[in-house]
Order: C-alpha cells, then sequence, then structure tokens
C-alpha cells in the first residue's frame, strides 16, 4: 500500500495495480511472498521492505511464474529491489488480453538453498499442500501431504546452493498420506 501511494505522487497520478500476500509453513519464520501486478502503466519498484516483516528471511529468489525454470530473474533484499516491468507476462495470451505479471518470491534458506514449491501450482507452497518446514544450514526437510488423482505423483522445483536454475524433484503421492523432501549440500535431495 505504501509503495502504490507513493508511486502515485511520484507519477502525478498514475495508481499501479500491485498485489501481494504469503504463505508459512509449520511454524517456520521463512515466508514465501506472490506477487500479482496488472495493467501496469510503467515499472514498478518492489522493495525488501514492502512485502512485510521479513523474520527469518534476508533476500529471496524471485521467479516468473511463466517460466520457474528460467531461474530466479531477481535477488530481492534490503539493497537490491525488484522492479516489475509494464506488459503482458503471459506468454501465450492474445494482444486483447489483460496484461498482468505473476511472481514467486521464494525465501533464500540458510546455506543458499531456495525451494519454489510444486511446479505448476499457482500457489506453489501452498499450506494444505507442504508444511512443517525445518531449515538448516546443510539443508532443509518438508513435508508434501499427496491427494487423490495424481497418479504422476508431485513435483517440487528446488534450487541448490551456488546453482542458478530449479531442478525438479518428484515426490510420491496418495491421497492422505505424506511424503518427506529432504535436501542436503553435497547430498542433493530424496522424496520418500
Amino acid at each position: 500500500m505504501d509503495s502504490a501511494i507513493q508511486q502515485v505522487f511520484a507519477t502525478g497520478g498514475y495508481y499501479p495495480q500491485v498485489w501481494s500476500t504469503w504463505s508459512a509453513h509449520g511454524g517456520s519464520a521463512h515466508r514465501w511472498q506472490y506477487l500479482l501486478a496488472h495493467q501496469l502503466g510503467g515499472p514498478f519498484e518492489v522493495t525488501f521492505d514492502a512485502l512485510g516483516p521479513s523474520l527469518a528471511v534476508s533476500s529471496y529468489a524471485v521467479f516468473d511464474f511463466f517460466n520457474p525454470m528460467g531461474g530466479a530473474v531477481a535477488v530481492l533484499n534490503a539493497t537490491n529491489p525488484f522492479t516489475i516491468m509494464n506488459g503482458q507476462g503471459q506468454p501465450s495470451a492474445p494482444a486483447t488480453a489483460h496484461t498482468f505479471r505473476y511472481y514467486i518470491a521464494a525465501p533464500v534458506l540458510p546455506g543458499g538453498w531456495v525451494l519454489y514449491g510444486e511446479a505448476g501450482k499457482i500457489v506453489p507452497m501452498a499450506q494444505v499442500r507442504c508444511t512443517e518446514l525445518h531449515a538448516a544450514d546443510n539443508g532443509f526437510t518438508i513435508i508434501v501431504q499427496g491427494s487423490a488423482g495424481e497418479p504422476d505423483g508431485i513435483t517440487v522445483l528446488v534450487v541448490p546452493p551456488g546453482a542458478t536454475t530449479p531442478q525438479s524433484v518428484a515426490c510420491p503421492s496418495v491421497a492422505g498420506q505424506w511424503a518427506t523432501l529432504s535436501c542436503t549440500t553435497g547430498a542433493g535431495c530424496t522424496c520418500v
């Protein structure tokens, strides 16, 4: 809200339509931020403080929802804001479509791991799917719940320390049952 009001004064009345929300998991202080921009008339800068209390997060890797496998488009932290550009973010949208962009800001966990979450979901770190995040200097674990109608399992995207693009990790999915995704520096990721 503060950023939007400041933009109104700085641009002589242009009011940007930018919204954000977040999810957190199992008592963890880490938050996943979701940023939606609609019909921007110009670039819009998102600062680290604009996302609310940082708690245990000191930086985010920001991904374009329509191309998460392309890697983080920016690192957002206290000294490095993220700029949302105007224009269409959805590659296949017709020219007559409303222009919007959607970004996932995933916290950089201790040790440099980034957990994007479930591939292809609008909220990749939904609380009903992912719970009990435990992050440590050498990696993390998270509990993932299966649901009916997912014969191929769940695909979770993670970025190891020092890497720039996500890797896919397959988790089994049985309705109402839980799988544990564990990623450790040097050992990689497993989900059982």
